[in-house]
């Protein structure tokens, strides 16, 4: 084939009927393509000035990622706490088909405790010292008087205080939000508090959370669409047609969301139409 047999072929495409629809689609999937690529430029922009300024003043900032990411960090937080990893395998035996959609770990940091201060312990026959009655977490008994220590024999036993005055505390909260296959959404986790100071470092307690104690509210997701209907208009020199329309829920597909609309119709001078329409989002 020579040049001019394909130029006399590019010609007659151009005259050919679907060249000017086929060109104005070309025109108007690019215009979409631009808008749309500056709209998400500008809402990424947004985002990460948002998050910037969030971390600035030291809130937390849920990152956003891939599903298979979120899914290796709840798997992580699993493995470090036994009481998430059991929570984890309950709601999945419960709500078969539930999937990860979240995962957080939050933490105060090492915060000073108030309270008695911790008493200069152990005490011995050859350096008495009073015995002082703690209000913290582990003390037992009742009060005592303050007084010296017998020489013996050494009856005085220190409370195993938890945390007392110049202790550091801390805790850590670590949850994941399942999605189930009906739309119910799901929190499980775990919270713990920890002694950081004096080392070394110790696990107070813990434990899952619990539904009678516990709550949460988020917004509804937007339904996705379902079938639609409408009505087919076609007009032509020929006259004109119209019946019913018939759009198919969007469905994803190598990456893009794609709609489809069909119609047909019956009109003036016995003529009938047909149209199938494609729309591509991204």
């Amino acid at each position: 084939m020579t040049l001019s047999d394909l130029l006399t072929r590019g010609r007659a495409a151009t005259r050919a009927w679907w060249f000017l629809p086929l060109l104005v689609l070309l025109a108007a999937l690019w215009l979409a393509w631009r808008l749309n690529a500056g709209r998400e430029a500008e809402s990424t922009a947004r985002r990460l000035a948002e998050e910037q300024l969030a971390r600035s003043h030291d809130l937390l900032v849920v990152e956003q990622g891939k599903r298979r990411d979120v899914e290796a960090d709840a798997k992580r937080l699993a493995a470090g706490n036994a009481d998430l990893a059991a929570e984890l395998a309950r709601a999945r035996k419960v709500v078969p088909g539930a999937r990860v959609v979240g995962a957080a770990s939050s933490s105060t940091g090492a915060l000073p405790a108030g309270g008695a201060p911790r008493p200069n312990w152990p005490c011995s026959p050859a350096t008495p010292c009073e015995v002082v009655h703690l209000e913290c977490a582990g003390a037992q008994g009742p009060a005592k008087p303050s007084g010296p220590v017998p020489p013996a024999p050494l009856e005085v036993v220190h409370p195993a205080c938890l945390l007392a005055a110049g202790d550091e505390g801390e805790i850590r909260v670590d949850q994941v939000v399942l999605d189930g296959t009906g739309g119910a959404r799901l929190v499980v986790g775990a919270a713990s508090a920890y002694r950081v100071t004096p080392e070394p470092r110790a696990r107070l307690f813990g434990g899952p959370f619990r539904a009678a104690l516990s709550e949460a509210s988020a917004e509804a997701p937007v339904a996705q669409p379902g079938w639609g209907a409408g009505i087919f208009v076609g007009l032509s020199r020929d006259g004109w047609a119209a019946g019913p329309a018939l759009a198919a829920p969007p469905f994803r597909l190598f990456g893009v969301q794609v709609e489809a609309v069909a119609g047909a119709g019956l009109g003036s001078n016995g003529i009938w139409a047909g149209s199938g329409t494609a729309l591509v989002r991204w």
